[in-house]
């Protein structure tokens, strides 16, 4: 079945029910169509409805032969493909023309002694690819010194700190063939080509003597969470303050002892001491004494998100339309400036909160060792990042 029929079929759908879809209690697949004689039978496309009650059809062969309805995915599933973390890239080449779903999660930072990293975010969105099209799918990872793809130089050996986790993102870049230097995670033009970033949870710190403890700070949303740090002891001058990550700008982290600040950076953090911010968009920041804070989140296409303006642009990195600022309500402000983006976004932070272009209710965030199933509310991602791409056959939006 082609990718155009799936289109067709959607505007047909919506034609006849003005975008109402609804469930029956049974838990058959129903949508709320104009009203017509009861038991009449509508063929919409090659996909016939039958009318069971008021205002509810069933679905008879829902899905196109060869796909297979999810309620996860709101459609007709081809196949999934899963990207797991290599420490490399991963590429995924577009089968057919039509309708994707990408998946991101970040990568968790890691503990040292009691002190845990905080968890990695979630990203989703729809997008058309054409036949051919080459994603790059970059997953991050929980190390203990260096988490890939972002998080940069965290503690030695846990002895102080721990390193933050990985963003996990995906990139499409001009070129057919990028050349092995665009490609590596940390290419000052090859970041650029983010189109999607579940940003990475903190590392901790943990040197105690009253210098300083605690867990890291969540990956964000729009922007990241910091953690204030406790076991301080103003004597030895321990302790110090930090910032989040946000659209347009690293996190920052003060340290009281030194009177030093380090800041993040776009794609990745600074070189840490005790421990190094999360991956992200914008990156948490790394040093001693605080928390390291989580990086931020960014979807081409969803509202409230800020694209970069040019695919040249690297330090100072201006934002595509002047004046367009983290939770800025015109969607322009986020689309990449290939013009490729996302449909359908879903932004669920560390903490469990999900994201429009402010911060939202919990959520429960999708677990990827299964499709459908879900980590508990208030709980981010854990351990290694992890990507998704579902082809699909039909998007239903039920």
């Amino acid at each position: 079945m082609s990718r155009v029929f799936g289109r067709v079929f959607l505007a047909a759908i919506f034609l006849l029910t003005t975008g109402q879809l609804i469930w029956a209690a049974s838990g058959n697949k129903t949508m709320k169509l104009k009203d017509v004689a009861a038991g009449k039978v509508v063929q919409v496309g090659n996909v016939k409805f039958v009318k069971v009650a008021a205002d509810k059809y069933l679905a008879l062969d829902l899905c196109p032969q060869g796909s297979t309805y999810s309620s996860f995915y709101k459609g007709c599933v081809v196949e999934t493909t899963t990207f797991d973390y290599t420490g490399d890239y991963q590429t995924f080449t577009a089968p057919e023309t039509g309708m994707y779903v990408a998946e991101l999660w970040g990568a968790q930072g890691t503990a040292s002694k009691s002190w845990v990293g905080g968890n990695g975010a979630y990203t989703r969105g729809n997008i058309d690819l054409d036949s051919g099209a080459t994603a790059y799918i970059y997953v991050g990872g929980k190390a203990k010194t260096d988490g890939y793809n972002g998080a940069v130089g965290g503690g030695t050996n846990g002895s102080n700190g721990a390193g933050g986790g990985g963003a996990s993102d995906i990139r499409f870049f001009t070129a057919t063939n990028p050349s092995d230097e665009l490609l590596a995670w940390n290419d000052e033009l090859g970041l650029n080509a983010r189109h999607m970033v579940a940003g990475g949870g903190g590392g901790p710190t943990s040197r105690g003597g009253g210098y300083g403890d605690g867990n890291g700070g969540n990956a964000g949303g729009l922007q990241s969470y910091t953690v204030n740090p406790i076991n301080v002891d103003s004597s030895v001058s321990g302790g110090g303050s930090s910032t989040p990550a946000t659209q347009t700008a690293g996190a920052t982290v003060h340290v009281n002892w030194m009177d030093i600040n380090s800041v993040g950076l776009f794609g990745r953090s600074n070189e840490g001491y005790a421990c190094s911010g999360g991956g992200g968009y914008y990156a948490g920041a790394g040093r001693l004494h605080v928390p390291c804070p989580g990086g931020s989140s960014f979807i081409s296409g969803h509202t409230g998100c800020v694209a970069i303006a040019e695919g040249s642009t690297t330090n100072p990195r201006a934002v595509k339309i002047s004046g367009c600022t983290t939770g800025a309500t015109n969607n322009a402000c986020s689309i990449h400036y290939s013009g490729k983006y996302f449909t359908h976004t879903v932004m669920i932070d560390g903490a469990g909160y999900s994201w429009t272009n402010t911060k939202g209710d919990l959520t429960p965030m999708p677990d990827p060792t299964s499709v459908g199933s879900y980590y508990d509310a208030g709980v981010g991602h854990t351990g290694n990042g992890a990507a998704r791409i579902t082809q699909l056959s039909v998007y239903l939006g039920i």
